[in-house]
């Protein structure tokens, strides 16, 4: 077992529920037709929106159903309600009345595999529910399959891997553990632990995920459990999906890292996130202090590219600032604290580092990444936020992936996705989604 995974002292108080729900749609990981998970409460079946959407005639293509997910913030409790609305197509003004959402029931994550099937994934059950996509835009429960024999008895950040049409992965981030099951027949097949990713007297979080071909990368980042101050080091496990052998690597010249990039031919590039930032800049990042930083695994190998290596306060110009996130057509996002938006106070007693990350004048940037310190630039048409930013990608059947970043509202009521695929050229995805989380992906 993989002590401690949900390592929520490395986040803000405010956001740690927040950010426990995180999957890989957090810190622009991964593609959506590739299956990503996350947390979830317990659900029924059930039917919900409204709409037609036909099939044509015999032996027409079946229209397409697009599946739009978030989660509703409960202030009052902290809780969070997991929603789901199909709808026939995809525009800015799409309009989204909770009224007509389905909502099994507590929180959790929809994934949707493309092909007319939906997966809820219930984090603090262990347990998934298969769901079918009907022409008229509601679904109906085709079953559960439950992961409790294997310790999956509590919440946790979890996730879904389709690997083949017979074969996906369920990711325990707290376990540390890989089950196999079969979405075909949806029984278990068999499991294995990430015993690699362990190190003695130090806290693990399982903080990044990626599919590349034929493999899927697990990064783990480090804290102490004595003081919370993050460890310079970072290890990543690379399981052979055909075989599930897995190896491991790791890298000490980078800290608190676990945010991904995939670029097209292959290299993943891995960032510390933003508190490492706020952290370093206030003198508050332990000793020795893990400053924000990249690195980098390249195409086909099984180990970190010791000859990268970003420092991002550098590159920056500030040591507020933290990425890469992912980008489109190869490049990276950068989050830089502006003190023209809101000035850094001369006396920095009693500023926290959740101070800093909260404060709106945080500010997008572009490069290319493995060209960073040439071509980083900033995105124009985006107004400073907060420090934390995420980001996802819609893959649709038929086209180019987009990179959205969302946008959230301060007190989480609202989201709205901004298309950042081409730096160039930024426009609004889908306005006003009730909520956060927000996610947009292709039922069928």
């Amino acid at each position: 077992m993989i002590s401690g995974a949900l390592d929520s002292s490395l986040w803000p108080p405010r956001m740690v529920v927040l950010l426990t729900l995180l999957t890989v749609l957090a810190f622009g990981c991964g593609d959506d037709e590739a299956g990503t998970g996350g947390t979830g409460g317990a659900g029924t079946a059930g039917t919900g929106g409204s709409g037609a959407g036909g099939t044509g005639g015999p032996g027409a293509t079946p229209a397409p159903i697009f599946a739009i997910s978030g989660q509703l913030f409960t202030p009052a409790t902290g809780e969070f309600i997991a929603w789901l609305k199909l709808v026939p197509e995809l525009r800015p003004d799409l309009e989204l009345p909770p009224e007509e959402f389905f909502a099994p029931g507590g929180s959790g994550t929809w994934v949707a595999r493309g092909d007319g099937t939906l997966y809820f994934l219930e984090g603090d059950s262990g347990v998934i529910e298969r769901f079918r996509a009907d022409d008229d835009l509601t679904i109906e429960s085709e079953g559960r399959l439950s992961f409790l024999n294997f310790g999956v008895d509590r919440a946790g950040s979890h996730e879904l891997f389709f690997l083949t049409d017979t074969k996906a992965y369920f990711l325990d981030r707290f376990l540390g553990q890989i089950i196999v099951w079969n979405p075909s027949t949806f029984e278990i097949e068999s499991s294995f632990l990430l015993e690699g990713l362990e190190r003695d007297g130090l806290r693990i979080n399982i903080a990044g995920l990626q599919l590349r071909d034929d493999q899927l990368i697990v990064v783990a980042r480090y804290s102490r459990p004595s003081d919370g101050d993050f460890e310079p080091l970072v290890v990543a496990a690379f399981i052979d999906t055909v075989t599930d052998e897995v190896t491991y690597a790791e890298d000490t010249r980078c800290g608190n890292a676990g945010g991904v990039s995939l670029t097209p031919e292959g290299d993943l590039y891995l960032a510390s996130f933003v508190n490492s930032s706020s952290r370093f800049f206030l003198g508050q990042s332990g000793d020795p202090p893990v400053e924000p930083c990249a690195i980098r695994i390249r195409a086909g190998e099984t180990d970190f590219d010791s000859d990268y290596f970003l420092d991002i306060g550098e590159l920056a110009g500030t040591e507020l600032a933290w990425g890469p996130l992912q980008g489109g057509s190869g490049r990276g996002y950068f989050v830089i604290y502006d003190p023209e938006v809101v000035p850094i106070p001369d006396d920095l007693d009693g500023v926290s580092d959740q101070d800093l990350t909260n404060t709106p004048a945080w500010v997008l940037y572009s490069a290319v990444l493995g060209d960073e310190e040439a071509t980083l630039a900033r995105v124009s048409g985006l107004d400073p936020s907060g420090g934390i930013v995420l980001n996802s990608v819609y893959s649709p059947r038929n086209g180019e992936p987009r990179v959205l970043l969302s946008q959230f509202a301060a007190d989480f009521s609202s989201t709205t996705l901004v298309d950042v695929t081409d730096p160039e050229s930024v426009e609004v995805f889908l306005a006003e989604a009730p909520g956060i989380f927000t996610r947009v992906q292709q039922a069928r």
